[in-house]
């Protein structure tokens, strides 16, 4: 990234990203979507329907490049987290305190046995930036980091269709509950509605600025899955918020920037790059 530019979003315990699902009012290519026939969510483009608008109802991946600024020795700061209405927990990832090399997974306010396996290619306390993948399918949830060492566990009943995903906090839709935040430096985040392949997580790993192995235009693969990329990457000389928030999949997703009252979004030259 040249110079001139910022490129990442640095988030300094008092801010976080949130992506809303299953909301009226999705964009494809610049039209807005309205509920058809007294709320069948369907459009219609070029002559197919679309239907994609609840993003986490089925299968998906969420791919977070993150670095650790600091590590609490007292309490578990989030990564990512799914809360419902009530607040509670229903899939989350944290920082372990008291572990560099380990990622808390919290499922249904539960600590997961899977939190006690060390991962030999991470270490929070380094300012290295970590491609956190968690991938979903109809029985599975994967948690890689770096596109391998995958935890593996069983999805169970878990139901991410009416939740919100928050990036650097415990956080609903609801605003109920907004805590446990992050500090540290985010480069990019994806939103998939497909389980990307191993070898395409790490390829992403290994090539962050490419989506794809061959050109990033083509279609009728993997690519069409794509719904939401923010790159965090804006102008030094006017950092606008629509830029800072854009999304670049073609789909309009708008990422929300929370704050705290006290608190500013801050930009960073710190990228992965």
């Amino acid at each position: 990234m040249q110079d001139d530019y910022y490129n990442s979003i640095y988030l300094n315990g008092g801010t976080a990203l949130q992506f809303s699902n299953n909301i009226d009012g999705q964009y494809d290519n610049g039209e807005e979507f309205e509920d058809v026939d007294g709320g069948t969510e369907s459009q219609w483009d070029n002559g197919e329907p679309f239907t994609d608008f609840n993003y986490f109802e089925n299968e998906f991946t969420i791919e977070i490049f993150i670095s650790s600024g600091a590590i609490s020795t007292t309490s578990s700061s989030a990564i990512a987290s799914f809360l419902d209405s009530n607040g509670s927990i229903v899939f989350g990832l944290y920082q372990d305190p008291q572990y560099s090399d380990r990622i808390k997974v919290i499922i249904n306010d539960q600590i997961n046995d899977i939190s006690s396996t060390s991962l030999d290619n991470l270490n929070w306390l380094s300012d290295n930036f970590y491609l956190v993948s968690i991938w979903v399918n109809d029985s599975q949830i994967k948690v890689s980091v770096n596109g391998e060492s995958d935890l593996v566990i069983d999805k169970g009943n878990l139901d991410f269709s009416d939740l919100d995903l928050f990036i650097g906090a415990s956080g609903n839709r609801q605003r109920t509950v907004f805590e446990s935040l992050w500090r540290g430096y985010i480069d990019e985040a994806r939103v998939w509605i497909t389980p990307l392949s191993e070898n395409v997580r790490l390829m992403h790993y290994k090539n962050p600025s490419k989506l794809s192995e061959t050109s990033d235009t083509e279609t009728n693969t993997f690519l069409d899955s794509l719904r939401g990329i923010w790159r965090f990457n804006t102008l030094k000389s006017n950092p606008l918020l629509s830029d800072i928030n854009k999304d670049g999949s073609g789909f309009n997703n708008t990422i929300s920037i929370n704050t705290l009252n006290g608190f500013n979004i801050e930009l960073s030259e710190k990228g992965i790059n």
